[in-house]
């Protein structure tokens, strides 16, 4: 028989149980149903190897509209939270100061053929951004038992831009009751995995970050670990 696959995410358990009765009503069997934060989970262990489950990890999902932070203690998931800022944000700031639409806005951050105005625009996005994620990660260590991160890894489209690693190392070495051991940096889930010629590796490697989730649930198949 075939196998089709169908990716359904962010999914209240309701609406998560109404597909999974309309598969089987029409005489399909769901054999995976993968959760976003154990693919990832499942990617940072095999990352990772033995330290995964030694230490405390932040993944920050910088999605275009929203901040997801999760946290995995020494090997499993503990908790998340969530901002909702993203990149789209980023790109109606252009927009609206430069006189662009929102595709014209979008096509420029992600090129970033822009002057001094966008320059301006995105240094104050990604100051916005980085004190967002302080005032939740500041809430998540007061009202949680773990008083200290290991790792904060940075996913998604928005830990794309350029230097963005930089702005929340300088926010944490200026704020002195930030308990993280080392500086955040921005993911590369594809590594040293060998590549094609046929690959434009330019290209490929401004965007890694945003191949976190897609590698996630792509390496499922050699992770039997659900």
């Amino acid at each position: 028989g075939k196998t089709y696959l169908y990716n359904a995410r962010n999914q209240r358990n309701e609406s998560i149980d109404e597909r999974v009765a309309i598969v089987e009503s029409a005489g399909l069997i769901p054999l995976i149903l993968d959760v976003e934060k154990y693919a990832y989970q499942n990617m940072l262990r095999l990352i990772k190897g033995e330290e995964f489950v030694e230490k405390n990890y932040i993944l920050l999902d910088c999605s275009v509209n929203m901040m997801r932070m999760m946290i995995f203690q020494k090997g499993v998931f503990f908790n998340e939270e969530t901002r909702l800022i993203g990149g789209n944000n980023l790109t109606r700031e252009v927009s609206s100061n430069m006189g662009l639409d929102f595709e014209e806005a979008e096509r420029l951050k992600k090129n970033r053929e822009g002057d001094d105005t966008y320059e301006i625009i995105e240094k104050t996005f990604l100051n916005n951004y980085v004190n967002e994620f302080m005032s939740m990660f500041q809430f998540f260590i007061s009202s949680t038992s773990i008083d200290e991160i290991d790792e904060i890894i940075l996913t998604g489209g928005t830990a794309n831009i350029p230097g963005i690693e930089n702005v929340f190392k300088h926010e944490l070495q200026s704020n002195n009751e930030t308990r993280i051991k080392s500086n955040p940096y921005v993911a590369k889930p594809l590594g040293e995995i060998a590549k094609s010629d046929k690959i434009d590796l330019v290209a490929l490697e401004k965007d890694q970050a945003s191949l976190f989730l897609v590698t996630s649930l792509a390496v499922r198949q050699f992770l039997r670990q659900y």
